[in-house]
């Protein structure tokens, strides 16, 4: 992914429904090196009701770690 600026704190969001459930997946890069890995078990939803909240999640959590500045990707459509 060329168009990432590195320099910054950058996440990539996503998830999956399936015949047992669906849940949600987070990879927050501070740096090349150093990353959170946050896996969400969410139920029985769609991945419309997924996605959302897994976002919301990641904001949360950026939050809390008191980002500044975050880009974020979410799984294409």
């Amino acid at each position: 992914m060329e168009f990432i600026d590195k320099e910054h704190p950058w996440a990539y969001f996503g998830g999956a429904t399936q015949k047992q459930g669906c849940g949600g997946d987070v990879i927050l890069h501070l740096i090349e090196t150093h990353y959170f890995h946050i896996c969400l078990g969410l139920g029985d939803d769609t991945n419309n009701f997924m996605e959302p909240l897994t976002l919301r999640h990641l904001l949360h959590f950026a939050l809390y770690k008191n980002y500044k500045q975050l880009q974020f990707y979410g799984t294409p459509r």
